[in-house]
């Protein structure tokens, strides 16, 4: 039985009322933030990825080493989602900060902040895996495109959020600790001065975006690093005859209208500001497991070097060495 023509003309006028513009495009997605408030961390990536200089209008030109930072978000208000195979995706938050010791860095603070729980570590490689609390923040912001965007963070106006598991119970005052559960993501790590074949290849992530470019985010930020001549990663890929792996993917322009969100954190220059915003995280991919480079026939790699025998990367600035004790 065929509907009236008037009946479909009521419907569709409601939902036009109540239901979706189609007007109104997106570029990234029905992607939606996690959920602000109270939220228990692991922290699950720590990615080097060489000097880089920012330019920014506010500060000017600073050339600085850079660092990623992964924390997967679990607890009642930010459980994993689960798929139709099974797999478990967890939320996750992600931001980069300028490397270096200076008492105004909020690379500096966070690590103190971080290892306040864990005595006697030295570099953030030592906190991979480990359980924190912390608060998700979500702070508006607008797209390129002029619409409204919202990003989780984990920081605030007084600064980072994320804190120690172990607290007061306030009615009995004795210590306990927040139950973390364990990581689903992969533990990543990549260390400048320490860098490997496996390091370089766990963080490799295969495909291209709608607007055709890599998803290889953090290869590609290596691959322009301004003190990748001589690194431990440039010789590693050379000896094994991988060294057009360092050749950077073709840019093409973004799209109108993506995001931009979450900001690099402060170098402790220009009284702790934060330079201009960047993209925020895109929805974590399916697997969670980024793909590994397509099998090549690679060269037998010699026997490790003396450390004497590679140059030794410039130095960020005067006071930064993250992994000194390492």
């Amino acid at each position: 039985m065929a509907f009236d023509i008037s009946k479909i003309k009521a419907l569709a006028a409601e939902a036009a009322k109540t239901g979706p513009d189609l007007n109104k495009q997106t570029a990234g997605g029905d992607f939606k933030p996690p959920a602000a408030g109270q939220t228990r961390l692991r922290f699950t990536s720590y990615i080097e990825t060489g000097v880089h200089t920012t330019r920014s209008a506010q500060w000017g030109d600073k050339t600085k080493g850079r660092a990623h930072f992964t924390f997967e978000l679990s607890g009642p208000k930010h459980p994993p989602k689960k798929l139709e195979d099974g797999r478990l995706i967890p939320e996750t938050i992600s931001f980069k900060l300028a490397t270096g010791q200076h008492k105004k860095n909020d690379y500096s603070k966070l690590f103190k902040i971080m290892a306040a729980d864990y005595p006697g570590v030295k570099n953030f490689a030592q906190l991979l895996g480990e359980a924190f609390r912390g608060e998700v923040v979500h702070r508006s912001y607008k797209k390129r495109d002029g619409s409204d965007g919202v990003a989780a963070e984990l920081k605030n106006e007084a600064g980072f959020t994320i804190k120690g598991v172990s607290y007061e119970d306030p009615e009995t005052g004795e210590a306990r600790k927040v139950k973390v559960d364990e990581p689903i993501s992969p533990i990543r790590v990549f260390l400048w001065d320490y860098a490997d074949l496996d390091q370089w290849d766990s963080i490799f992530i295969d495909g291209t975006f709608d607007d055709g470019n890599t998803k290889n985010k953090l290869q590609e930020e290596i691959k322009v690093a301004e003190n990748l001549g001589g690194s431990a990663i440039e010789e590693a890929l050379t000896e094994a005859g991988r060294e057009a792996e360092l050749v950077p993917a073709p840019k093409k322009d973004v799209a109108a209208g993506e995001a931009e969100g979450t900001t690099d954190a402060s170098d402790g220059d220009a009284d702790d500001a934060d330079p201009e915003p960047e993209a925020p995280a895109k929805a974590p991919e399916p697997a969670q497991e980024p793909s590994k480079p397509a099998p090549k026939a690679r060269v037998a790699k010699p026997a490790a070097k003396p450390a004497t025998a590679r140059k030794p990367a410039p130095p960020v600035d005067d006071d930064a060495d993250p992994l000194q004790g390492l």
